[in-house]
C-alpha cells in the first residue's frame, strides 16, 4: 500500500484523460481529495491478508479480466510502484495502432492491451487443446 506513488499514478492517468480503476490488495486505498474525480471503480482483493504484498503480480489475468468485463476495448494497467512520465499518454497514442500489446519497461509493472489479446490467446489454446 503505497499513497503517495499511487495518487502520482492516478493524477497521471487522469489528467491524460483516463478513467481509473484501482484493483487493490490492500483494504485501505489512501486518495487525495482531488484525484477522486479520476476514480471510476475501486475493486478490493478480499482474500488478501491486510499485511500480504506481491499478489498483483500473481493475479494479473484476473484483473485483465475483471478490466474487459463491461465492454472496454483497451486498457492501461500500472502497478503503483511504476513510475511513469507524463510523456507516457503520447507514448501510448503514438504506438497503439502498431500494437495490441506494450509491455514494460520491465517485468509486469505496466501494460497497455486491447482486448482482443485475450481472445487471440484464448483461440491459440483452444486450438493446442482441439
Amino acid at each position: 500500500n503505497r499513497p503517495a506513488v499511487l495518487n502520482r499514478q492516478i493524477e497521471t492517468f487522469g489528467k491524460l484523460g483516463y478513467d481509473v480503476h484501482i484493483f487493490s490488495n490492500h483494504p485501505q486505498v489512501g486518495l487525495l481529495e482531488e484525484n477522486k474525480q479520476y476514480i471510476k471503480e475501486i475493486v478490493f482483493n478480499n482474500l488478501s491478508d491486510e499485511e500480504a504484498n506481491s499478489y498483483c503480480a500473481r493475479s494479473w489475468n484476473n484483473i485483465f479480466i475483471k478490466a474487459f468485463k463491461d465492454g472496454t476495448e483497451e486498457c492501461v494497467f500500472v502497478q503503483d510502484d511504476t513510475w511513469c512520465r507524463p510523456e507516457i499518454g503520447q507514448l501510448i497514442e503514438e504506438n497503439k495502432d502498431k500494437f495490441d500489446l506494450i509491455w514494460g519497461p520491465a517485468g509486469d509493472t505496466f501494460f497497455y492491451m486491447k482486448k482482443k489479446v485475450l481472445a487471440e490467446i484464448e483461440t491459440r489454446v483452444m486450438k493446442k487443446k482441439g
